[in-house]
């Protein structure tokens, strides 16, 4: 049983305004030799998200992981990537990919990064890098599949006591990647559960936020 049939009760009770809370049904993680099992059935373009905690240090078990997939993950979006630059760039590459990063350049944490295969002729949209430690760290790419735009963006909201400076970051970068294709997949780690958007201020405005922009 998968995860889409193990939660299909949930996942049909989502509106744009309200989440269900899980049943006892309920299972809405999936462990890792599930997710590979999952990949064989997955068509089309895919894409991973995974909070890193020092893209160095977990290097050897990525790329041990990308290749237990049954078929290509098409683009793997990081957050906490850490200090990564000119020294160290090389020693992250995955065959087969592009790597495409932001990280703070004089303290440790945070940072995010983009592996997207060759074969997308993927691009950065430079205007979409940002980096504001503790409050935006953000990075997008842009490629084509059948003659469309689609754009990835992946971010980090390391603290949720900067929600309020995040908000209007997170909204002109949204309009910035918008503006350019209505195509969006947004990838995050934002500190802030989404599950929570019926009682928490902070996980419905995000939720609302990304619902205006059809991301859901």
């Amino acid at each position: 049983m998968n995860f889409f049939s193990k939660n299909t009760l949930f996942l049909d009770n989502i509106s744009d305004s309200y989440i269900p809370p899980p049943t006892e049904h309920c299972d809405l993680y999936i462990d890792f030799d599930e997710l590979v099992l999952l990949s064989k059935f997955v068509d089309g373009f895919n894409v991973i998200s995974l909070n890193a905690r020092s893209l160095m240090n977990k290097y050897d078990e990525l790329k041990s992981m990308i290749l237990d997939f049954k078929k290509p993950i098409h683009c793997i979006c990081l957050q906490e990537i850490w200090h990564i630059d000119q020294t160290n760039y090389f020693a992250v590459q995955l065959p087969g990919y592009s790597f495409h990063y932001i990280s703070r350049p004089h303290s440790r944490g945070g940072g995010v990064g983009i592996y997207i295969l060759n074969e997308c002729n993927a691009f950065v949209i430079n205007d979409s890098k940002s980096m504001i430690p503790g409050v935006f760290e953000a990075i997008a790419i842009s490629f084509s599949v059948n003659s469309q735009t689609h754009i990835i963006g992946n971010f980090y909201l390391p603290n949720q006591n900067q929600f309020h400076n995040f908000i209007p970051v997170y909204l002109k970068w949204l309009e910035l990647l918008f503006n350019i294709s209505n195509n969006l997949i947004i990838t995050a780690d934002t500190n802030i559960d989404l599950m929570n958007i019926n009682s928490d201020s902070k996980s419905f405005e995000l939720f609302d936020t990304n619902c205006s922009f059809g991301i859901y």
